[in-house]
């Protein structure tokens, strides 16, 4: 798993280790879930795979 950057131009506070782990915990549940939605949405892995990468990054950093 890469590991998103938090933005500087993101707003609250940084993340702890407690929510990094639960968003650990979170992807590794929901990734796979993800890639196949869009995968039947959008018909190609690979372009599944960097719009789950996209989402899961906005949503770390959110």
């Amino acid at each position: 798993m890469v590991e998103a950057q938090r933005s500087p131009l993101a707003g609250g506070p940084e993340p702890t280790e407690d929510s990094k782990e639960e968003f650990t915990v979170f992807f590794r549940q929901h990734y796979r879930g993800v890639v196949g939605m869009i995968i039947v949405l959008d018909g190609s892995r690979e372009e599944a795979e960097d719009a789950a990468q996209r989402a899961f990054e906005d949503a770390y950093r959110n």
